[in-house]
């Protein structure tokens, strides 16, 4: 029975009036065209592309296995020829307004362009800054980006995008044009929303603001090395739990099961370093490294770990009044990114602290899960929890192992609180099917 026959019958048996029944079905509809079409309404498309893409793969490794034994201009047209090839098919498509064949004909257009990039500076042995082949590949894209709002030619040339961050990071250096790229990619998104898209932003603004800060950092003569073991844990944190504010902001824009993907993402991160860190050798030796370091530097940090916390500090707010129900799991996330932040703020004179609190966060956790499991009947809550203490008790056994007495407390300590929670899971199933 579909929505309307629904709203019929109710109506038909006085639960609700004819006028509630209309507001519902123009809510309703209102919310389906509201709605984005599901990825797999556009396989047509998709598999189209996919298949370009593998053509022009295909023509790279054809041209290269040729290389050696092809003249030059042969060399050339083996490049110019699949281009203007593709040119002229996008012009026939406008001609006979076939709108998929012309997004695919200037995809394709976009993609030998590249191709064309690397034959010429091969051919003629053009020896400058090889990046900025990359940067004109995707200059030359972004019109074509825009044009058609194309989810498929945003992913690849996205991608292409951080390769070429990387690259220019690894060579200190730092081009104005990223930013116009960034802006590029985060407008098509807020045309399409689609979580694939929400992902590559994400992980491209990151990249992004590494770079810049990375650049920034040696031109004034800090070491990379100390600034990323600063920040790049707590960065990640931090970005992840900005994409996390944007969901909770736009919740009906993303569905419940990239929503739950998410959250575990974070959870699963957030628990492996807390797990990581529970290690006394490990946390030692790095809040060691992170507090050495001269008055520079130390501003530096202080300066960047504010800014985040007080950003953290509004996002909690706005969360709050948004969505009550959802920024429970949100707080979680957002005080232990506040955490990483602490420890860089205040490293090196609170090691037992912090080694502590790594502790309390972990178990804190499992126990959380244990007790939301157990309330909400979620056996896979409660096992989660279960499993965190064991995979914990299984650590400090070979942490402490050659210290007998404390290794076996803790470990019957884990035997009475697992076998204990178990019995209280059971009685409580019991108790309720027995109601």
């Amino acid at each position: 029975m579909n929505i309307k026959d629904k709203l019929a019958h109710w109506v038909a048996q006085s639960l609700i009036s004819q006028e509630q029944a209309a507001a519902i079905w123009d809510y309703e509809e209102a919310q389906a065209h509201s709605a984005s079409a599901p990825w797999y309404r556009d396989t047509n498309l998709i598999l189209r592309s996919v298949a370009i893409l593998f053509a022009v793969a295909a023509l790279f490794l054809l041209v290269a296995s040729n290389w050696d034994s092809l003249p030059i201009a042969v060399r050339m047209l083996m490049g110019l020829l699949p281009f203007l090839g593709a040119i002229t098919w996008g012009g026939w498509s406008i001609k006979k307004n076939n709108e998929l064949n012309t997004e695919l004909a200037f995809s394709l257009t976009t993609l030998l362009f590249g191709l064309n990039i690397m034959l010429q500076a091969q051919i003629f042995h053009i020896s400058s800054y090889f990046p900025d082949g990359i940067l004109w590949w995707i200059m030359g894209a972004i019109p074509i980006i825009i044009y058609f709002r194309s989810v498929f030619l945003t992913l690849v040339f996205q991608t292409l995008f951080v390769v070429w961050m990387v690259i220019e990071l690894s060579y200190t250096q730092f081009s104005f044009a990223s930013i116009l790229f960034i802006s590029v990619f985060v407008y098509i998104n807020y045309l399409k929303p689609r979580a694939i898209l929400f992902l590559s932003n994400l992980i491209s603004i990151f990249i992004f603001t590494m770079y810049f800060a990375f650049f920034a950092v040696k031109n004034i003569g800090l070491n990379i090395e100390v600034v990323r073991a600063f920040f790049l844990p707590s960065s990640i944190a931090a970005y992840m739990l900005l994409g996390w504010t944007v969901i909770l902001l736009y919740r009906q824009s993303f569905s419940d099961f990239f929503y739950k993907l998410y959250k575990n993402i974070f959870y699963l991160g957030m628990l492996l370093f807390l797990y990581i860190f529970s290690f006394w050798i490990i946390t030692e030796e790095f809040m060691k490294f992170v507090s050495e370091t001269n008055s520079q530097l130390y501003i530096f940090k202080i300066f960047v770990s504010l800014f985040w916390i007080i950003l953290i500090g509004i996002t909690c707010f706005f969360i709050r009044k948004k969505n009550q129900t959802l920024a429970k799991d949100y707080y979680i996330a957002a005080a232990f990114t506040l955490f990483c932040f602490s420890m860089l703020l205040f490293s090196g004179n609170f090691v037992v602290v912090f080694f502590i609190l790594i502790h309390i966060g972990f178990l804190g956790f499992a126990s959380w899960s244990i007790y939301e499991g157990m309330q909400q009947r979620h056996k896979g809550s409660f096992m989660i929890g279960i499993f965190l203490l064991i995979v914990w008790a299984a650590g400090r056994y070979f942490v402490l192992i050659d210290n007998y007495i404390i290794t076996a407390l803790l470990l019957f300590l884990s035997a009475v609180l697992i076998y204990g929670m178990n019995l209280l899971w059971n009685k409580k199933i019991q108790k309720n099917s027995n109601n």
